[in-house]
């Protein structure tokens, strides 16, 4: 039977690999990010977290450090990749990211 994110389960590796590299990244993410790769980075993180939004298979010890950097004083363990992408997402809607946007090389030429 193939995992199916409405159902749950135990998601393929190569899922929850990408979603430990994403939320990797997303903890170590300098003050200086770019907006492209910031933009990136989160839409892949909202992609990565409806794929896992039911997954029932448990954290490594690795990935729930990660979201021990991104917690606050009161918020529920997380054990699951389920747990993990609702903490993200809901995360991501009360902490918005910071970017220091870039003043672009190019100037824009107005066109008279």
């Amino acid at each position: 039977m193939t995992y199916h994110p409405l159902r749950g389960g135990h998601a393929p590796s190569y899922v929850r690999d990408a979603f430990a590299d994403a939320v990797e990244s997303f903890v170590d993410l300098p003050d200086d990010v770019d907006f492209n790769t910031l933009w990136k980075l989160i839409g892949s993180i909202h992609s990565l977290t409806a794929k896992l939004w039911n997954c029932t298979d448990l954290m490594s010890p690795e990935l729930k450090a990660d979201f021990e950097n991104l917690m606050r004083s009161g918020d529920n363990p997380i054990h699951t990749y389920a747990q993990g992408a609702r903490f993200l997402r809901n995360h991501l809607r009360r902490e918005k990211p910071r970017v220091r946007v870039k003043a672009s090389s190019r100037r824009l030429s107005s066109s008279v």
